[in-house]
């Protein structure tokens, strides 16, 4: 035990007394991926919304009973 004691002063002497500290490396930790995908579920769900929406704008226009339809009104006039 001595002699490891001598021996690492000798070392230290030879250096000028500059001790030697081992370089700590830090640990790369990997980054994590992020899911920036939407689930496929919201696209079809807007599909389905846009679908039932074109759909209603193909149907004929509901009618207000109140009003009247103003090429059934220019008809009348002529009749």
């Amino acid at each position: 035990m001595c002699h490891e004691l001598q021996k690492k002063l000798e070392e230290l002497r030879a250096r000028n007394w500059i001790e030697e500290t081992p370089v700590i490396q830090k640990k790369r930790v990997p980054k994590t991926a992020k899911n920036n995908r939407k689930p496929a579920a919201t696209s079809r769900l807007r599909d389905l919304i846009a679908a039932a929406r074109k759909a209603k704008k193909n149907e004929d226009p509901p009618t207000v009973p109140g009003e009247e339809d103003p090429t059934a009104a220019a008809q009348k006039n002529l009749l």
